[in-house]
């Protein structure tokens, strides 16, 4: 008797100890949450990537630098002096900032500078390449302006280099010369970017794309550049990466459709697009999953009104200043 009132008393202690204990952990972890009411916060997949509550996306500049500096002001990036004040926010600029304006080399030189600056604090500056980046670097030069010639017109060449060219054509070949001066800061630039469950890209991204591989077209297109190796073939004609327009005009239910297996493939929900001005400033289409941000900003084509797009968790809104 004494023998079973004894195990009996173990017993009994030992299981008070153990629920002490749950009852201790369940307090001490304010998170955990019952199973069937899980924190909504946690019920809802983040647009953005961990530890980012903001990224700015900026449309085709096309060599304006006075552009370039306004939304990038407008984004809350840089100050009136250009310098960074973003903190941890994350610029997005969809390609072209070159050719149809004079001042792509200060815009250059802007976006080279802020990529260090905003490094320093947890931020990050990304410029994509555009359809316009890549005809510079195939020695295509149809949209320069004759500024546009003159500020690489001190680039050293050798006297034998670019003789089929105009002499004032011939310092802008060089410094666009595969392997030259200016491909340390293009073959750096991606063609595709994908930040959490955003994907950004110049002209838009079909199925082919994203079979060939994502990496691969910005690795290859890269190598290009720096004059390791020819341009893919995914990356010529309109349907490259850099050229499509496909999501940009005329939207229907079949277009959406397919919009919607290439960001299922792609693993997101949106893809931002710039290469196609939207004669209404920017657009979105097939439910907000589609983002089409040229509005045509550069004085080239005469717009006043200034539009951005700022991506958070809650959504995407516009951001529009008048042109100073």
């Amino acid at each position: 008797m004494f023998l079973q009132l004894w195990k009996y008393f173990i017993f009994t202690f030992v299981f008070a100890i153990f629920l002490t204990g749950c009852k201790t952990t369940i307090n001490n972890n304010n998170k955990q949450q019952p199973l069937d009411n899980p924190p909504e916060s946690d019920s809802k997949e983040k647009l953005l990537p961990p530890d980012c509550s903001r990224i700015v996306a900026i449309g085709d500049l096309h060599g304006d630098f006075d552009v370039a500096m306004q939304t990038l002001q407008l984004a809350g990036a840089i100050n009136k002096t250009g310098k960074w004040i973003g903190k941890k926010l994350i610029v997005v600029q969809t390609g072209d900032i070159l050719d149809k304006g004079d001042q792509e080399k200060k815009i250059i030189n802007l976006f080279a500078k802020l990529k260090k600056e905003a490094t320093k604090t947890g931020g990050a500056v990304h410029t994509l390449l555009g359809n316009h980046e890549i005809l510079n670097f195939r020695g295509e030069f149809d949209y320069v302006t004759s500024k546009g010639f003159k500020s690489f017109a001190k680039t050293k060449i050798s006297p034998s280099t670019y003789q089929e060219l105009e002499p004032e054509k011939r310092g802008r070949a060089a410094a666009f010369a595969r392997g030259g001066p200016m491909s340390s800061f293009f073959a750096q630039n991606k063609v595709i970017l994908k930040l959490g469950k955003v994907i950004f890209v110049h002209g838009g991204l079909n199925l082919e794309h994203l079979n060939y591989g994502i990496k691969k077209i910005n690795n290859r297109t890269s190598a290009f550049i720096k004059n390791k190796n020819k341009l893919p073939a995914i990356m010529r004609g309109n349907k490259a990466p850099t050229w499509l327009r496909y999501f940009s005009q005329n939207l229907d239910t079949t277009k959406c459709r397919r919009l919607n297996k290439v960001l299922e493939r792609a693993g997101a929900e949106k893809m931002v697009v710039g290469h196609t001005i939207q004669k209404k400033g920017i657009t979105s289409g097939c439910k907000g999953k589609i983002w089409r941000i040229d509005a045509g900003m550069s004085r080239y084509y005469g717009q006043r009104t200034l539009k951005i797009i700022e991506i958070s968790n809650d959504g995407i809104k516009i951001l529009t200043t008048e042109r100073k």
